[in-house]
């Protein structure tokens, strides 16, 4: 998602600008204004979708060994109020989630109703999804540390979200830039808002100048991404 949002905001904002005496014409003002449009309506879908970032509601850090959760307080690891009050165990040994579900309780492991399972996070391809009526969870890792991501597809921050926050469009900002890769490509150390930091590829930087001074923006994913 970072990846995707830096390129489309430099594909919004860097795109050729040819500057004349006379100014843009009304056929290149419309095209601006169109493509921001696009971009902006392409960003409030994502935004919509039953799994965007709107949808998180809940961040729990594991600890080794045995993890309760559910929506009561005397859980180890704690879920929404819809939630059921204990919902069953995580257990951590070393870099090897597992999980052992209550019966009766209604919760689904992709899909299926299984009641034990062991559980892939989200950097070794597809994550392990559970979930249970709107709710769903999945383990992540981050530089050894392993966590329960919960989101509510029925988040009150997505189903009623008025769509995001937008500055006038200003022509004067689509600039002409020059992209200049990196061989090899080199890690950016990206600090997040978990209080920890991450490594992202970055293929190249798009250079570019502005009221006469030189200005480089990294592009962040893998070489070849679109």
């Amino acid at each position: 998602m970072p990846g995707r949002l830096s390129i489309g905001i430099l594909l919004a904002g860097l795109a050729s600008f040819v500057v004349s005496g006379c100014g843009p014409s009304a056929e290149r003002l419309a095209e601006h204004e169109a493509l921001v449009a696009s971009w902006r309506a392409d960003r409030d879908a994502g935004l919509r979708e039953p799994d965007s970032w709107l949808t998180l509601v809940g961040l729990e850090w594991l600890e080794q060994g045995a993890n309760s959760f559910g929506a009561d307080s005397s859980n180890r690891i704690m879920f929404p109020p819809k939630a059921p009050a204990r919902i069953g165990t995580f257990f951590l040994d070393g870099d090897s989630v597992r999980v052992e579900l209550l019966p009766g309780i209604g919760v689904t492991i992709d899909g299926q109703p299984l009641l034990s399972h062991g559980l892939a996070p989200d950097n070794r391809g597809s994550p392990t999804t559970m979930s249970y009526d709107s709710i769903i969870w999945y383990v992540i890792e981050r530089r050894g540390a392993y966590g329960v991501r919960i989101k509510d597809t029925l988040s009150q921050a997505r189903t009623e979200f008025p769509g995001i926050e937008k500055y006038p469009t200003a022509y004067s900002w689509r600039i002409n830039g020059k992209f200049e890769p990196y061989s090899p490509p080199k890690l950016i150390i990206v600090p997040n808002i978990l209080g920890t930091v991450a490594e992202s590829p970055s293929a190249g930087a798009i250079v570019f100048k502005k009221r006469g001074r030189r200005h480089r923006l990294d592009v962040v994913g893998e070489p070849g991404d679109k």
